[in-house]
């Protein structure tokens, strides 16, 4: 009984199938507040993996990039002790988090014994059941428009919420992520080398295709141009990747017609979407309409699917259009806020969960929440210029050594779900730049990019070319 308990606390890769779970439940209303609280519990069982994997055996050195890592834990602990006495509790659990994503999540590259395929079976299948199933019933009471209930002293509103579709989450951007994310694992799902070990394929390709047009109409309800351009950019990197992989000699003339190509696709794909997403609004938006104003006995207008003039102040329409007028959505204020809690503590930043707090204490008018919507300027602001200097550092080696596998392996990795991943990552790093996301938040959003990162690793070192010389001409195989 001990020894099999024992096995399980070590079984690193069943810590990640638990800890993606858990973390998928923090984003529902029904769920949030357990999901919560479990993944807090699992945290420290992931920090008892990095102690008994790396620390003890002294593994750290077999992290790729693994120098870079270990001095942005150790810029971030500098950072919780000058702010000892300001939230220092709260910024030690979020670098727990932290540290779990870097050597768990990020590290399974690290473990020879750890079967990659059978891991992402098992999350991919989860989380696009568990997402789709979310949908269904988000779709289902869609017609009740907005509700609210209370929850252990937190008041959620379901469904529709500033007018924007949120269903049975309790954010619409975060709907519209989990609808991205299970399209990115549909597509994953439909690629054959996942199926080469003794896995077998239990969905169909009409079957992922459905479910993926299901998650995108969510998307699209949510209202959430974060999410539509990861999104767009997740399609984009992939349609990219394979003009490339067809070319196999390189001019002047054919990389100008590349370039107009990518651009033309790209606008095309941008504006088809922004097209689908008014009409799915419009087209839902008439159907509650029509069906509130049969309901209450009204009349209705055929011709406009509207009620008549007298009685269309007493029904109630959900128009999906988001009622903040502004483009940016208040993140240009974030910006200029943050840049003078950055001009204060420029060196080692005040901590993630400080910016409230010394927000209040600098301006008159601080922060509501502690995220600045952009997380590169959440991890500039927090952890200063060391910290961003030196995750900087990681970010551009890591993405030096991910570039040279992708392309220099072309010839074997276009069919591949690792061009899946690639695409995901490429688009992911654009996303950032407009929302809570790449390490300083405790949630699902942050770790799927390392669960993604760590997939990706184990490619990277399969297909080594730390050491090869990179030239223009090798994405055109001349």
């Amino acid at each position: 009984m001990i020894r099999n308990f024992k096995k399980i606390l070590t079984d690193i890769s069943l810590f990640r199938i638990v800890y993606a779970v858990a973390l998928f439940f923090t984003s529902f209303c029904h769920t949030e507040i357990v999901g919560h609280g479990i993944k807090y519990l699992l945290t420290l069982w992931g920090i008892g993996l990095i102690v008994f994997y790396y620390i003890r055996p002294k593994r750290l050195h077999k992290v790729l990039y693994g120098t870079w890592l270990t001095a942005f834990v150790i810029a971030y602990l500098i950072t919780c002790v000058i702010h000892l006495w300001d939230n220092f509790f709260l910024n030690m659990v979020l670098l727990g988090h932290v540290v779990v994503c870097f050597f768990v999540l990020y590290g399974i590259h690290t473990e020879e014994k750890t079967d990659i395929y059978k891991e992402i079976y098992i999350i991919a299948h989860f989380i696009l059941f568990a997402t789709t199933l979310a949908m269904i019933v988000s779709f289902i009471t869609l017609p009740f428009g907005e509700q609210h209930f209370k929850f252990l002293g937190n008041d959620y509103r379901m469904v529709i919420y500033e007018n924007r579709f949120t269903g049975i989450f309790t954010n619409p951007n975060l709907l519209a992520f989990y609808g991205v994310i299970a399209i990115v694992f549909a597509h994953i799902l439909s690629k054959e080398d996942l199926y080469k070990g003794n896995l077998k394929r239990i969905l169909g390709n009409r079957i992922l295709i459905l479910f993926s047009l299901m998650n995108a109409l969510g998307v699209f309800l949510s209202d959430s141009n974060g999410s539509l351009l990861l999104l767009c950019g997740y399609i984009i990197v992939n349609v990219i990747y394979r003009i490339f992989c067809e070319l196999k000699t390189v001019s002047l003339k054919k990389m100008l017609l590349v370039t107009g190509s990518i651009m033309i696709v790209s606008i095309m794909l941008l504006g088809g979407l922004v097209g689908l997403r008014i009409f799915s609004n419009k087209a839902v938006s008439v159907a509650l309409s029509a069906g509130n104003a049969v309901s209450q006995g009204k009349a209705i207008d055929p011709m406009k699917g509207k009620p008549d003039k007298s009685s269309e102040d007493k029904i109630s329409v959900v128009t999906f259009a988001h009622e903040n007028d502004n483009l940016d959505s208040g993140r240009i204020k974030l910006l200029q806020k943050a840049v003078v809690v950055f001009a204060n503590y420029p060196i080692f930043g005040v901590g993630k969960e400080n910016i409230v707090l010394y927000g209040s204490r600098l301006m008159e008018k601080g922060f509501k929440y502690s995220d600045l919507h952009n997380g590169y300027l959440t991890i500039l602001v927090g952890n200063g210029l060391v910290g961003f200097v030196i995750f900087l550092g990681f970010a551009l080696a890591f993405g030096k050594h991910l570039f040279k596998s992708v392309f220099l392996e072309k010839s074997d990795l276009k069919n591949s779900l690792f061009i899946c991943i690639f695409s995901f990552l490429c688009a992911y790093c654009v996303y950032a730049l407009i929302e809570k996301t790449i390490l300083l938040e405790h949630s699902y959003m942050i770790a799927m990019f390392w669960y993604f990162i760590g997939y990706a690793s184990c490619y990277m070192k399969r297909y080594d070319h730390t050491e090869e010389i990179f030239h223009i001409k090798s994405l055109f195989g001349q």
